[in-house]
């Protein structure tokens, strides 16, 4: 058990009374009573599953009158979870922010990839409220700032930091050098990249860090959660455990591990108050680790979902895991982009190769199965048959939706709705052979690979 709030023991008591005026908690804690931090496991735990059946409002322990913002989580993994917030939580969300992150002062330039709909925006804007900094709002789901158009944020605005999720780091680059601009030359002012959605393992840390010359750092959170801990300077991922108490539990039996095994997080908030939760079950594994850092809050490493997990036999594999092994592959051949496909009997690793041949270095792959310890297979693809950023080129272009289209004018003369709603970039013969060839290829190597 993890915390480090200077009054834990008190705050544990006010979310615990807090917590059970929600119609959730009032039932679910009813007959389980904890006074202090070493009786907090004999609570029952809060799962996912728990969080959709109360939604919209069975998590709400405060007055209506009191909630400022509203999110869902994405539904990735099922029906998406009601998020409710107060305004205090958002502004202990930039404290806690800043604190992590104090070069976000006056004079920075943050350009924020991260979806509006996401609250970890809404904590970052928070904490550039407070210290200074200026925040550019165009999350990668907006029509508005479409890739291209956040090329040009970095090519004109030249912010300091930019925030997005670790694949978009591959993405911009790739469309970058389609449209020939090299990133460490015409994209130089970033000085450091934000990461957050999914693992940073340690070989696409150190290639984006490589290819954009700037320093990755991790900031780790969720819908349901909020703000839960960054990476420290030593690129070493930290619970901000002064915002809840953190138990690492396994999966199975529900019990403590001991550090550095594996475990399922499970927090019990000490801060936030509109939809407190109580040894909540976040399914994503981590294993707390050593840092040299100094700093009190646990080090852990993000291992991946929990629904994640791929077994083969005895051998657990994690999606950090996965993808680690999969950058060094990439890395081995020149490469930035692959993709997993994980099969009954092995792992097989589809890498584009640039050039004519197609070859896969043997040892590369023996050195990713020994890594992995489990078989590995790999397949060279060409370019832009696993990652096409053309593709990325044709995103619709979004109007304000009209009814009334004057045909009188030059331009554009839309028949109905959803034609002045939405523009489609136009396709050139040669681009649509090429998505059409790419779209056989990879169904005929869908076959083969289902043979394996």
């Amino acid at each position: 058990m993890y915390t480090t709030h200077p009054d834990a023991e008190s705050a544990l008591r006010e979310t615990l009374a807090l917590a059970r005026r929600s119609p959730f908690y009032d039932a679910h804690l009813k007959n389980a009573e904890a006074r202090s931090l070493a009786e907090l496991p004999a609570l029952p735990v809060t799962t996912k599953e728990h969080l959709r059946r109360s939604t919209p409002h069975g998590m709400i322990a405060v007055p209506r009158e009191e909630l400022w913002h509203y999110h869902e989580s994405t539904g990735t993994t099922g029906e998406p979870i009601a998020c409710w917030y107060r305004k205090e939580e958002f502004r202990l969300m930039g404290e806690s922010v800043g604190r992590w992150f104090p070069e976000w002062t006056a004079g920075k330039i943050f350009l924020d990839r991260f979806p509006s709909f996401a609250p970890i925006s809404f904590c970052i804007e928070s904490a550039l409220q407070l210290q200074g900094g200026c925040h550019i709002a165009c999350g990668n789901l907006s029509w508005d700032v479409p890739f291209p158009r956040a090329l040009e944020f970095l090519r004109a605005l030249r912010p300091q930091i930019m925030a997005c999720l670790p694949l978009e780091m591959f993405l911009l680059r790739e469309l970058a050098l389609l449209l020939g601009i090299d990133p460490r030359q015409e994209l130089d002012s970033l000085e450091m990249a934000v990461l957050a959605g999914a693992p940073v393992p340690a070989a696409m840390r150190r290639i984006v860090e490589r290819d954009w010359r700037v320093t990755v750092r991790e900031i780790y959170g969720s819908n349901e959660t909020l703000f839960l801990g960054a990476s420290c300077a030593r690129g070493t991922l930290h619970l901000d455990t002064r915002l809840f108490v953190a138990e690492v539990l396994d999966p199975e039996t529900l019990h403590a591990v001991e550090p550095g095994r594996p475990g399922v997080f499970t927090l019990t908030h000490l801060g936030p108050k509109a939809m407190p939760l109580v040894r909540y079950l976040t399914r994503d594994m981590i294993r707390v680790v050593p840092c040299a850092c100094g700093r009190p809050e646990p080090a852990v490493e993000l291992l991946g979902r929990q629904d994640e997990i791929a077994e083969y036999g005895g051998k657990r594999l994690y999606t950090s895991e996965i993808l680690d092994c999969g950058y060094r592959l990439a890395e081995a051949h020149g490469s930035r982009v692959f993709f997993a496909v994980l099969r009954e009997r092995d792992v097989v690793y589809r890498v584009e190769i640039e050039g004519g041949s197609r070859a896969v270095d043997p040892a590369a792959v023996r050195a990713a199965s020994e890594a992995l310890g489990v078989p590995v297979a790999a397949q060279g693809a060409r370019r832009g048959d696993l990652l096409d950023p053309t593709a990325l080129l044709r995103t619709p272009k979004i109007y304000k939706p009209g009814q009334i289209a004057d045909w009188r004018k030059p331009g554009r003369k839309p028949a109905s709705i959803m034609e002045a709603l939405l523009e489609w970039p136009k396709m050139s013969l040669s681009t649509a052979l090429a998505v059409l060839g790419r779209i056989v290829r990879t169904g005929l190597e869908r076959r083969r690979l289902s043979r394996g």
